[in-house]
């Protein structure tokens, strides 16, 4: 998860956070899962996370799943 500046959009190539998230997508097509959010949507970046994480996409987590989780969290400033 990526998070930008406030006024950023997601798919604006000019910033480095926005980059990173298309390198990844492009180095790991399978095996990664990244988003880009401005720096205010918090909320909407732990609901994806949850989302992802949850094997029924019901956005709660088993004990299992929290263990097994892996998450990477960066953005700027």
């Amino acid at each position: 998860m990526g998070f930008v500046g406030g006024f950023v959009r997601q798919n604006d190539l000019v910033h480095q956070e926005v980059q990173l998230a298309a390198r990844l997508r492009k180095d790991y097509p399978s095996r990664v899962d990244v988003s880009v959010f401005a720096n205010h949507q918090g909320q909407r970046a732990h609901d994806q996370i949850l989302r992802l994480l949850s094997a029924d996409h019901a956005r709660t987590l088993s004990a299992e799943e929290k263990l097994s989780a892996r998450v990477i969290l960066y953005g700027h400033s």
